[in-house]
């Protein structure tokens, strides 16, 4: 009897150990069946997740191909400055220094020939040997003094006329005897070529009618309009205390009335101001109704000699504030150029 109770306490304790495996195998499923079941949205928010990064790494090659790869390989062309050298300092030079050689001779045979060799390097060869100037034996002996360039005009792309004010010294030779000296000036063209190594002149030089009367009569500033009564009275008043510190103080003093210390360094007491004697006020007609411009005529005098002189000038004003400051110098350039000869334009 003892051994059976021992034998059925031995089944009752597997029956109860199979139960809680049994029961630890149902707990497992549950758990595996909730971990697969996914919350709502969850597919297609992992679907927009994966087509964003799609696109965003599309977006980044297609990128990196338009600036890395593309601009490597297309060769960009730069605008090519043209730039005509018979036009340009050398070619003024080359003039200036032709015409030294060319008003310079002495009248006698040796002369006149070393004149010719001296001219020689700068002709065309199918020029006349001695430029077009017929040196008489013992006449007149000339000094060249100076040049004056007086206009460049381009011709071609290779080509020019300069035209100079020549000034030399005549003096009488043996046949010329009794004769007095002359100072003698001239308006000059010189033709000059460029055939890509050397300047050369093509053409006899030749006479020039250079006016020195301006056919110019005015300069119209265009884009502006009188200002109103209340701003001209104010400026006014701020233009005197301005000239007087640009003319008299030093660079410290007149930055307080500029928008920017480069607008202008001033004339540091080289000169005395004593008086503003014209200003005319005006207004851009643009929506910058703030920008004032003043054409002002300034009286100076020098501090040694007590001479007095008018200058004019352009200023920019700007109220800062409660005050006025000058924000540019000569700086307009939307003028209209007019003249009694050429047809008024608009330079801008």
């Amino acid at each position: 009897m003892k051994a059976l109770f021992k034998k059925s306490k031995v089944i009752s304790g597997n029956i109860a150990e199979i139960s809680e495996q049994e029961k630890i195998k149902k707990e497992l499923k549950k758990k595996k069946r909730q971990s697969s079941v996914k919350p709502k949205g969850f597919v297609a928010r992992k679907t927009g997740l994966i087509a964003f990064w799609c696109v965003f790494g599309f977006i980044v090659f297609f990128v990196f191909v338009n600036v890395f790869v593309d601009n490597g390989s297309a060769e960009v062309e730069e605008p090519k400055m043209i730039v005509n050298k018979a036009t340009s300092i050398e070619a003024v030079q080359y003039a200036i220094d032709f015409s030294k050689e060319l008003y310079t001779w002495k009248s006698t045979n040796e002369g006149i020939d070393e004149h010719t060799q001296r001219i020689k390097p700068y002709l065309a060869a199918s020029l006349d040997s001695n430029a077009g100037i017929e040196i008489q034996s013992d006449s007149w002996n000339s000094t060249w003094k100076s040049s004056e360039v007086k206009e460049i005009k381009e011709i071609s792309e290779h080509l020019s006329q300069i035209t100079l004010s020549v000034k030399s010294k005549l003096v009488p030779g043996k046949k010329s005897k009794g004769k007095k000296a002359i100072e003698d000036q001239q308006y000059v063209t010189f033709s000059v070529a460029y055939d890509g190594k050397t300047f050369g002149i093509y053409d006899l030089p030749r006479l020039a009618n250079y006016s020195k009367t301006t056919t110019l009569t005015s300069v119209v500033y265009n884009g502006l309009q009188t200002a109103e009564t209340d701003t001209q009275s104010e400026v006014n008043q701020f233009l005197p205390t301005f000239f007087k510190v640009y003319i008299e103080d030093t660079k410290d003093k007149l930055d307080y009335l500029l928008t920017d210390s480069k607008v202008t360094y001033g004339l540091n007491g080289t000169a005395r101001f004593v008086d503003v004697s014209t200003a005319k006020i005006y207004q851009t007609k643009d929506e910058d109704k703030s920008k004032i411009i003043a054409f002002v005529e300034v009286v100076l005098e020098n501090p040694s000699t007590k001479l007095q002189h008018t200058e004019n000038y352009q200023l920019t004003i700007k109220k800062e504030a409660d005050r006025f400051v000058v924000a540019g110098f000569d700086e307009l350039t939307n003028v209209e150029i007019q003249s009694t000869e050429i047809t008024p334009g608009t330079n801008n």
